[in-house]
């Protein structure tokens, strides 16, 4: 009798892990969308790092030509875009007088990006 039930426990013990593994190798995470998401986050942490210290962003500006501030402001914008295909982002900063979002705001709606990939990274997130 010990013998058998000890039989259906490693049974029960060897399919709930062998389950185990298959779930964790059913992630299908596109490493493409994965890296241009990466990036664009990366851009605008660190836009919004060097805005933090005002001074430090003061000084990066005297240092840069209206050429180089303008593409930082197309890639802040691109950045957005390109999250705002995949994830609501609930400030309106397309209308918003300075057409960005502002820094403490930027910290909520990053958490809910965040929430969003993570939950959504391995059904093969295709790039648009």
């Amino acid at each position: 009798m010990k013998s058998k039930f000890l039989i259906i426990v490693l049974i029960v013990i060897s399919i709930s892990c062998s389950g185990k593994v298959f779930n964790s190798v059913s992630c299908v995470e596109n490493k493409d969308f994965k890296k241009e998401w990466n990036k664009n986050i990366e851009f605008l942490d660190n836009y919004y790092a060097m805005r933090e210290n005002i001074s430090v962003y003061e000084e990066a500006i005297g240092n840069y030509s209206i050429t180089e501030i303008s593409e930082e402001n197309d890639r802040y914008f691109s950045s957005l875009e390109f999250v705002s295909k995949y994830v609501t982002i609930n400030y309106p900063y397309k209308t918003s007088f300075s057409g960005s979002i502002p820094y403490r705001i930027y910290f909520e709606e990053k958490e809910n990006w965040n929430k969003w990939y993570k939950k959504n990274k391995c059904s093969d997130i295709q790039l648009k």
